[in-house]
């Protein structure tokens, strides 16, 4: 996607009425079709140490630390030396997207395995503060390649992961998870304070 596309889609209104259904994008109260299950998203080998990380779209710092941290924890469990877990846990740090980009995010792992799901997480951070649904949607198909612009767009519009989204939130609650990005190592889940790549590994050092 060159910059002209991303400044263009960028430009897009954040307010949305999906055609012919009769309720907003944005608004949670919605109908959920639990449809779609795309299954966790990981990288790795479930025998290599877990690392688990909880994030919500709408987040800044989960922007910095996908951005940062995430191209080497993502490598290293590429390499077999850990087990990454991805959680979506929005919180929601927006009412509008923190909720929709999870079920497109889920739809790009299922249709297209793990190394796809991480471009896409990566391109859509690229729009935050500025999120459109055009601009989430032709980021996933960018990715994707051959996907169908309908099937994308009915995926958001109809928060067709919404079900898996509400197991990890509680999955997340459950171990303690009270802000993004929540990062947690082993089978004991310890929470990682401050996760740099660094500190992450040698968490996974010490255990």
């Amino acid at each position: 996607m060159d910059l002209s596309r991303r400044q263009l889609i960028a430009l897009g209104s954040g307010i949305v009425v999906t055609g012919g259904i009769g309720y907003s994008l944005f608004n949670n109260d919605a109908p959920c079709d639990d449809s779609r299950e795309s299954g966790p998203i990981t990288i790795g080998q479930e025998d290599a140490p877990t690392v688990r990380v909880f994030s919500d779209y709408a987040c800044p710092h989960c922007k910095s630390f996908v951005k940062e941290v995430g191209p080497s924890l993502k490598s290293a469990a590429e390499n077999g030396d850990i087990f990454y877990r991805h959680f979506d846990f929005p919180l929601p740090v927006d009412d509008r997207w923190s909720r929709a980009i999870p079920n497109v995010g889920r739809y790009v792992y299922e249709m297209a395995g793990p190394v796809a799901f991480s471009k896409f997480e990566s391109d859509v951070y690229d729009y935050q503060g500025d999120y459109s649904e055009q601009a989430v949607i032709d980021t996933a198909l960018d990715v994707l390649g051959s996907a169908s612009e309908s099937d994308v767009r009915s995926v958001l519009e109809e928060r067709s992961y919404c079900e898996e989204i509400d197991q990890e939130i509680a999955t997340g609650e459950d171990h303690g998870v009270e802000g993004t990005p929540m990062v947690m190592v082993g089978s004991d889940w310890t929470y990682v304070e401050k996760p740099s790549f660094e500190n992450i590994m040698a968490a996974i050092s010490d255990r």
